[in-house]
């Protein structure tokens, strides 16, 4: 009813480096994601469209730190 994360977000990154380089990513990028749905405030976060763009710009963002690079970002919402 409020909007909040229910479990923690899914976030799958390929070829961006090795195994461990890639886990270190992932965690980094749900923190980030969870971080950008937190901060958004509770009407927008019930907003799907809000929701997913908060989080495609979470990781985006992390990623052209991380990287260096800006690539295509998906987000898959799933409500309960």
């Amino acid at each position: 009813r409020e909007g909040r994360l229910q479990a923690p977000p899914q976030v799958t990154v390929h070829g961006l480096g090795g195994e461990e380089e890639d886990a270190a990513l992932t965690g980094e990028l749900r923190q980030r994601v969870i971080q950008a749905i937190e901060e958004l405030e509770p009407r927008a976060r019930r907003d799907d469209a809000a929701g997913r763009e908060a989080a495609r710009l979470a990781v985006r963002r992390s990623l052209r730190a991380w990287h260096g690079k800006k690539p295509v970002t998906e987000v898959h919402l799933v409500r309960i």
